[in-house]
């Protein structure tokens, strides 16, 4: 029953965003036919664009991926992220569908003319928005943000990330920038111990503050920040997750980045649960990951192979 009262409770933040986001999934419809606005920041130094929107302090690119009927309303993500306050330098979608690669559906070409790059990569599953960009560009110490294929981002999404980023990074210092260039979430949950281990999945309690550690658990869907020296972790991680966690890209990336001391912080005190497309509801990984409980197998399984590494706060 707690499974089932953890997803309910997301559910209903959800359910609460519903008008927002069908409103929003109507305007980028419309934008997408209509609009010539670049989908990245043409000025990559940080000033402001003439529209009124800015770049990227540092440069900033956002990864995401989609796959079989979802390809189809993926464009509607792009837009909003397109629209936002704060522009990437780069916006990467990534698809293991050669066919769709080669020949995308009329939304995403439209999106392609404007600067979105349509990447081809193996089926990684939920691992194909960042392992192939780390594996090809963790050298180039740009940012990395994640995005899900499924939600409707905010004008501020990408602004509070960065914004976050660069205050825990003046926090920490420049000396020690480089052994803790921080994770950035919108939404985090607090790794519970027991004196067996690991509590299970659904006991972990939502964070509620901003103060950076090794036990917040960022979740991917409301989007994550991954400063260089994080991607070269990430990188030089492997690929163990093939095994240990196919379908748990959470997980992973929470046990490669903190196996190595880079804290996690969420952007502000109270979480942010992003409002995904009504037409994707339970047909995403949460359902089999909480409820079948294999989160639980995939974190004692990773958690094992970076030896449990990171379990002390980190102030900021």
């Amino acid at each position: 029953m707690g499974s089932v009262l953890h997803l309910l409770r997301d559910g209903a933040k959800s359910v609460a965003s519903l008008g927002y986001s069908y409103a929003m999934y109507t305007v980028y419809a419309v934008s997408n036919r209509m609009s010539s606005r670049s989908v990245v920041a043409c000025d990559r130094e940080g000033t402001s664009a003439a529209d009124g929107s800015s770049a990227a302090s540092s440069a900033i690119d956002v990864s995401l991926t989609s796959y079989g009927k979802r390809i189809r309303g993926v464009y509607a993500t792009v837009e909003s992220i397109c629209w936002g306050a704060q522009r990437p330098t780069r916006l990467i979608l990534w698809l293991d569908d050669a066919g769709a690669v080669q020949n995308p559906p009329a939304m995403l070409r439209r999106l392609v003319a404007r600067g979105l790059e349509i990447r081809h990569c193996p089926d990684y599953g939920p691992h194909k928005k960042y392992y192939p960009y780390c594996e090809q560009f963790a050298g180039d110490d740009h940012v990395l943000v994640t995005a899900d294929d499924d939600v409707i981002y905010p004008r501020w999404w990408l602004r509070r990330l960065d914004d976050s980023y660069r205050d825990e990074m003046v926090g920490i210092g420049k000396q020690s920038a480089a052994r803790r260039d921080p994770v950035v979430c919108h939404r985090a949950h607090v790794v519970r111990h027991e004196d067996s281990g690991i509590a299970p999945y659904v006991t972990w309690k939502e964070c509620r503050t901003t103060r950076a550690s090794l036990d917040n658990f960022a979740t991917g869907t409301s989007g994550v920040l991954y400063g260089p020296a994080a991607q070269r972790a990430i990188r030089d991680a492997g690929d163990a997750w093939k095994i240990l966690c196919p379908r748990a890209d959470d997980v992973w990336l929470h046990f490669a980045v903190t196996a190595v001391g880079i804290p996690i912080r969420q952007t502000r005190s109270v979480p942010w649960t992003a409002p995904s497309r009504v037409e994707t509801w339970g047909a995403g990984l949460a359902w089999g990951n909480v409820l079948g409980g294999e989160n639980d197998e995939a974190i004692a399984a990773t958690a094992a192979h970076f030896g449990h590494a990171g379990t002390a706060a980190v102030s900021q």
